[in-house]
């Protein structure tokens, strides 16, 4: 967009903190739109946050868009019938943990998305009701969402009606655990679900396949704290996996005890015992770093012979 149209505002010199803000000078006018109409139709990726980081100044420096700059878009679009401005848009990147920004600007975001769209990472406000709106009548297409930073437990039973078409999550579960019951209670409404990557800073037991949830789960990749938690989740979890990936965490802060051989060989033996696996798990990854795991292996001999039993396994990692 031109240059005359911008005006940014800078923080007083005694802030302790930079917070700069880009808003328009004068209304929207066609001659603005020439270059933006260009390159419009060749932008496939978005990358929206309520504040972005400056490291050409102080390294505390954010940079905001006013509100009143979305409003122009969205009024513009009305006027002129624009369904959407990225009208070839495949994936979008959206950061709103400022949730005075994200209150303002999210009804305003429908002229940016496009029908393409098949991706979108996703820092969520606390409430997500509008995102919901924002990216169900607008995204029918949508395959993959990424949620960092344990967003995940409130999102899911939000947006899971909204996102018929989902067959991929990556996310992180936050430590409160009364939280669980709703994420783990939505995901089975996803009936395309696919791939499931979560790291899980609490229990998980109670994410199973009974009542024919996750038909179609075919790709776990999990982060846990416990080898026996693992276990139980397997032991209840009989899903046709043809990709597995595990990773045990570092301890919680406080805890320093020794993980257990016999824990181990407890996940080993649950996944050896899961008749859905026996014929579908192609690959198995287990993931442990710490010390006390290179000592206590040693102790266990060889517990692997009950994965004999997993007869399409053609990778052990």
């Amino acid at each position: 967009m031109p240059s005359d149209l911008w005006m940014e505002t800078k923080p007083p010199k005694k802030a302790k903190t930079g917070n700069r803000s880009l808003k328009f000078t004068r209304p929207l006018s066609e001659g603005d739109w020439e270059r933006f109409n260009f390159y419009a139709p060749m932008i496939r990726v978005m990358h929206l946050k309520s504040r972005v980081f400056s490291v050409q100044t102080h390294p505390i420096e954010y940079v905001s868009i006013n509100p009143a700059v979305f409003a122009a878009f969205n009024d513009y679009a009305a006027e002129h019938k624009i369904k959407s401005f990225l009208p070839r848009l495949r994936s979008a990147a959206i950061h709103l943990d400022n949730n005075a920004f994200a209150k303002n600007t999210l009804p305003l975001l429908g002229c940016f998305m496009s029908p393409e769209i098949t991706s979108i990472d996703l820092l969520p406000p606390r409430n997500p009701t509008v995102l919901n709106q924002l990216i169900s009548q607008n995204c029918p297409n949508l395959t993959t969402l990424n949620v960092p930073n344990g967003a995940l437990d409130g999102l899911v039973p939000t947006l899971a009606s909204g996102m018929p078409k989902v067959t991929a999550i990556r996310g992180e579960l936050a430590s409160a655990k009364s939280d669980l019951p709703d994420f783990l209670g939505a995901l089975p409404l996803l009936q395309s679900l696919r791939t499931l990557v979560v790291d899980c800073h609490t229990e998980f037991s109670s994410l199973t396949t009974a009542g024919g949830r996750f038909q179609n789960l075919v790709d776990l990749n999990i982060k846990a704290f416990d080898w026996k938690e693992l276990a139980k989740l397997f032991t209840h979890l009989r899903c046709g996996f043809e990709t597995l990936q595990i990773f045990l965490h570092n301890p919680r802060q406080g805890d320093h005890s020794v993980p257990k051989s016999y824990g181990f060989q407890k996940l080993i033996n649950a996944l050896g015992s899961n008749e859905r696996l026996a014929t579908t798990l192609t690959k198995l990854t287990i993931t442990d770093k710490r010390q006390e795991t290179i000592q206590f292996m040693e102790d266990l001999g060889d517990p692997f012979p009950p994965l004999f039993s997993l007869k399409a396994l053609q990778h052990l990692v």
